[in-house]
């Protein structure tokens, strides 16, 4: 199983955004932790492009070396878990192409579980979208290690 946390932050809305992402593996083992800088946009854009980007890292299956069996998702977007389940209909024109777009990548893994989570358990998601949105540039502290 693999735990994927994400968070998308703007200060503003719209204003200065980012996305965190950070993956494990069932050993808790580290396989991703970036922000990446968004530039100008929303929240809820944000928090789809955290999911995006870390749906096509796991994707990625030659580069992981780990069974993609089931993925664990959390997130502290209801909003975003609603929609993607299709309890919420999505009126934001500028997200519907989003959500397209994580549902084509959601179709290349057997089962995906949504968890929905506080904001104090999405810690490491949340540090390093705000760290990306405070320096204004795309971090990846496994390789800046």
């Amino acid at each position: 199983m693999i735990e994927v946390y994400v968070d998308g932050a703007s200060r503003g809305n719209p204003g200065p955004s980012a996305a965190g992402i950070y993956i494990k593996d069932n050993r808790g083992n580290d396989l991703l932790k970036k922000g990446e800088y968004l530039g100008e946009t929303t929240n809820n854009v944000a928090e789809y492009t955290a999911l995006i980007r870390a749906l096509r890292y796991l994707s990625d299956k030659k580069r992981l070396k780990i069974s993609l069996k089931e993925i664990t998702l959390y997130t502290d977007s209801q909003l975003l878990i609603n929609q993607l389940k299709g309890d919420y209909r999505i009126r934001s024109q500028n997200l519907i192409p989003l959500a397209i777009e994580a549902r084509k990548l959601m179709k290349n893994f057997p089962r995906i579980k949504f968890n929905l989570i506080i904001r104090k358990n999405n810690k490491v998601a949340d540090k390093l979208a705000n760290k990306s949105m405070n320096l204004e540039e795309d971090i990846d502290e496994l390789k800046d290690k």
